[in-house]
């Protein structure tokens, strides 16, 4: 165990040399075991064996890289936030982009106060990430920390809420059994396929929404066998296709990254 020191920075028990002679261990060294309340130094050997170690052995750990500026912005989360559903199987939690960051660390949590055990951790390269092992009709927790290869400390922002459900639920689906949508994770500007494998004159209806149910778009069209629908006008996030022929509807969830 590391011990501590007394108001003169040296251990606060005395020790017993092989002499005999009883002495007390300097706690400024921080190549002790002291706590890091005593220990502030290196010794001039400790220095020497350091650098010698790294000129001789990792030469190839030196660089003129500059270090990147400290992250002083908080993670902002954007959703799910205050229980909004969300699919089970394919969760999209997004955030605000922390200037400095280069990476974040996700957790998301049963429980609010994170416990390891109990806590799957993620990490992502942008201020989204999608999740597809959550179980359905739970609540969940989640917060994220960003950071960079200099800056690794900050703090976790402020937990939000979700709930999981299964919203790719269908009205008396079996007259659209055979639509298909694909792909349904696409880049901005990517084209939905919506593909009918069977014939019929129908006309049909969708619509797009959001992760919190607001309509951001709605078109007719004659019925064919693929129909292609643009996502140029459509941000990142989580979105819903209704289709409807009729009195028939179908719902596809997609994610626009």
């Amino acid at each position: 165990n590391r011990w501590e020191c007394n108001a003169n920075g040296v251990s606060s028990f005395t020790e017993t040399d092989p002499n005999g002679a009883i002495f007390r261990s300097d706690g400024s060294l921080i190549m002790s075991y002291s706590d890091d309340a005593c220990a502030n130094r290196f010794s001039p050997d400790q220095i020497a064996a350091m650098r010698a170690n790294l000129l001789d052995e990792h030469q190839d750990w030196l660089g003129n890289e500059a270090p990147l500026d400290e992250i002083t912005t908080a993670v902002t989360l954007s959703s799910p936030i205050e229980g909004e559903e969300a699919q089970f199987n394919q969760v999209f939690l997004e955030w605000e982009a922390v200037p400095n960051a280069t990476q974040y660390i996700v957790q998301i949590s049963r429980l609010a106060n994170f416990p390891g055990a109990l806590t799957a951790t993620f990490t992502a390269e942008e201020p989204g990430l999608l999740v597809q092992t959550l179980e359905n009709n739970k609540t969940y927790y989640w917060r994220v920390m960003a950071y960079n290869n200099y800056h690794f400390c900050q703090s976790f922002s402020n937990y939000a809420t979700f709930h999981t459900s299964n919203m790719v639920a269908t009205n008396n689906a079996q007259s659209l059994a055979n639509v298909r949508l694909f792909p349904t994770i696409l880049r901005q500007g990517e084209l939905l396929n919506l593909h009918f494998e069977d014939s019929s004159n129908a006309k049909i209806q969708f619509k797009i929404y959001n992760a919190i149910g607001g309509c951001v778009s709605q078109k007719s069209h004659e019925r064919q066998e693929s129909v292609k629908i643009e996502t140029n006008l459509l941000a990142s996030g989580i979105y819903f296709l209704q289709v409807r022929s009729g009195d028939r509807e179908v719902t596809f969830k997609f994610v626009v990254q």
